[in-house]
């Protein structure tokens, strides 16, 4: 794909609509098929955005100790699961916070769960767990950001 990934992906996902990738529903924050799902989340984890098929990122609670999982692009990126992975032109950043206020990432708040599992859709999950530092008065929230990157 010669270009921006996530452009060339609109142009063919939204080929049919009258406008195509200029139309409103393409646009990055739309949710065509109603799942809950922005077009920029469908990208991430390459569904189909006008098709209703809701998984969001997992969390369960084993043993212990939480373990939030989601599905990511799988390609040649950069950086990591822990301290923010871009692929495609989209950066996938795990963030924990004991509040709404303040949100951190990194090394000192997560660790890394297994290796990545190749979902052979030309995606893979991946999993981490929040570390004693991210939990404060025995809470912890855990988000996946999703931004554009140039």
């Amino acid at each position: 794909v010669v270009g921006d990934p996530y452009d060339h992906w609109r142009d063919t996902v939204f080929a049919a609509l009258e406008g195509g990738s200029e139309a409103p529903l393409a646009g990055d924050y739309k949710d065509p098929d109603g799942d809950g799902s922005n077009n920029l989340f469908e990208f991430s984890r390459n569904s189909n955005p006008l098709v209703p098929d809701a998984s969001p990122p997992d969390a369960t609670y084993n043993g212990g100790q939480l373990r939030y999982s989601f599905r990511r692009r799988k390609g040649d990126g950069q950086g990591d699961t822990v301290s923010g992975y871009t692929v495609d032109g989209i950066r996938y950043l795990v963030e924990t916070s004991s509040g709404l206020g303040l949100w951190n990432s990194g090394p000192d708040y997560l660790t890394e769960i297994g290796s990545p599992i190749d979902n052979g859709d030309g995606t893979e999950t991946v999993a981490v767990a929040p570390l004693p530092a991210a939990i404060q008065h025995g809470r912890v929230l855990v988000r996946l950001r999703i931004t554009r990157e140039p």
